[in-house]
């Protein structure tokens, strides 16, 4: 007959090791698991808050690309605070010749890169047309220029709105520019 105590050592010990078994599988997952929502936690600030954000960078780009948005700060300020309106405001084109008037601005892809209740940093995909117009008489030029780019943008939420506060670089082969393509021109120089 088998000395019991032999086998409930064997039996404690196997489930000592079953244990620790579980144990490391369940960290392994906490851990994977930690990993997946770190990875992706872009991509839910998207799904939650891009569409929140998204008109107020498209109301954004729409002021900027206009006369009054390159020359009256109070206009500026409706869409832009902190270092990005100090911006504005220092490179005001009051004596410049001409502007680049938008024609039609759209964000072709918004991506929520950070996201806190109130700051948040956003690459977007811009698509525009332009046209330039004289600032001192007003004459837009015929000829129609068509672009797209990439921008992060840092937003700043501002009594309930989201303005842009900074302006982020990316290297220029990361922003994979387009101008004049037949295609846009289509879309955005009526």
């Amino acid at each position: 007959m088998p000395n019991s105590s032999t086998a409930k050592e064997h039996s404690t010990s196997l489930r000592f090791k079953f244990r620790r078994f579980y144990f490391a599988i369940a960290i392994g997952l906490l851990f994977l698991c930690a990993c997946v929502a770190f990875a992706y936690r872009p991509v839910l600030w998207t799904w939650m808050h891009g569409e929140e954000m998204k008109p107020n960078v498209q109301k954004y780009l729409e002021v900027t690309g206009t006369l009054a948005g390159w020359t009256d700060p109070e206009v500026m300020a409706r869409v832009a605070t902190g270092k990005q309106l100090e911006n504005l405001i220092r490179h005001q084109c009051r004596t410049c010749p001409r502007i680049q008037s938008a024609t039609s601005v759209h964000i072709a892809k918004l991506d929520v890169l950070e996201y806190s209740a109130t700051q948040s940093k956003i690459l977007a995909r811009i698509e525009w047309g332009w046209r330039d117009v004289d600032t001192k008489t007003g004459e837009v030029s015929r000829y129609c220029h068509a672009q797209a780019y990439w921008i992060v943008l840092i937003l700043t939420r501002e009594g309930g709105v989201w303005k842009v506060s900074d302006v982020g670089d990316i290297s220029r082969e990361q922003r994979n520019p387009v101008d004049d393509t037949p295609e846009l021109r289509a879309k955005y120089c009526p």
